[in-house]
């Protein structure tokens, strides 16, 4: 399978792509147009979109909830959305200031949701990473973050994946004591690409890099490339491994018109088979 185009929306920024195996359906945001997508990954069926009423950034599968909620991330709370009425029900709230808004989120071993804040028009490491457990409480895990992206956790739940994409860096870290074990993983500062959202699959980190017209597959202790696909655009945003397919999220904001003339299927979604990762 030769990668195409999964799904034709353009998408200002598209993100967030997860896999509801409930519903033999992927998901995905337009953050800047506040819209949610679902669409069966099989057959022939119609994308369904859904206008909301807050800035969600994330989508969570959590499957003790029913195949039909999501967990939404957003400004203002956490919602549960149900996608076959498109209605939300707030699970969580909390206050950001104006100028920040969520990016990324995972839910932990422990299904506590872990997610990113950034500012709107990111100047430097004034984001942080906070986390909700089960009762709603809330804590910051971490500060002085640009803009966090990728949260992903080993099997045993001890090591935790994540990227600051102003710094073009991807970490890892004990989930128990991220401060003081955070290491580089791999860093991108001597490319035009920079990590943005991944997957971890099969004992492999794929990460979407941003500016770098592709998909990276890693290994998960040394941050090496092992393999990677190019793309059509410029901006890859969030991809999920699906068996032995991979769907991936763009994005078109902050392209002029000359860089939209050279890659015109930006914000557009793509699918494509692992087979098509090309070894380094």
């Amino acid at each position: 399978m030769a990668l195409s185009i999964f799904d034709n929306t353009c998408c200002d920024l598209g993100e967030g792509v997860v896999w509801i195996p409930g519903r033999q359906s992927i998901a995905w945001l337009d953050i800047l147009s506040r819209k949610l997508y679902v669409k069966p990954i099989h057959g022939s069926a119609r994308t369904v979109s859904y206008d909301l009423e807050y800035t969600a950034s994330a989508i969570l599968v959590n499957k003790t909830l029913s195949p039909a909620t999501l967990l939404l991330v957003s400004d203002v709370g956490v919602f549960e959305f149900n996608i076959d009425t498109g209605t939300s029900r707030l699970k969580f709230s909390y206050s950001l200031p104006a100028t920040h808004r969520t990016n990324d989120a995972g839910l932990d071993p422990h299904g506590y949701i872990v997610f990113g804040v950034m500012e709107w028009e990111p100047s430097g490491l004034n984001g942080w990473i906070s986390r909700i457990d089960l009762d709603g409480n809330l804590e910051i895990l971490i500060d002085s973050v640009g803009i966090p992206n990728t949260f992903a956790w080993s099997d045993d739940g001890k090591v935790i994946y994540f990227a600051d994409s102003f710094v073009k860096t991807m970490f890892q870290a004990s989930y128990f004591d991220i401060g003081n074990t955070r290491r580089d993983l791999f860093v991108l500062s001597d490319s035009d690409a920079t990590p943005d959202g991944s997957d971890l699959a099969g004992g492999y980190l794929y990460n979407a890099e941003w500016g770098g017209w592709r998909v990276t597959k890693r290994s998960l202790s040394s941050g090496q490339v092992l393999e990677r696909i190019q793309l059509p655009i410029s901006q890859p945003t969030s991809c999920v491994v699906v068996g032995a397919q991979i769907v991936i999220t763009t994005a078109k904001t902050d392209l002029n018109k000359e860089a939209l003339m050279k890659s015109p299927h930006s914000g557009k979604t793509f699918i494509a088979s692992l087979n098509d990762f090309a070894v380094v």
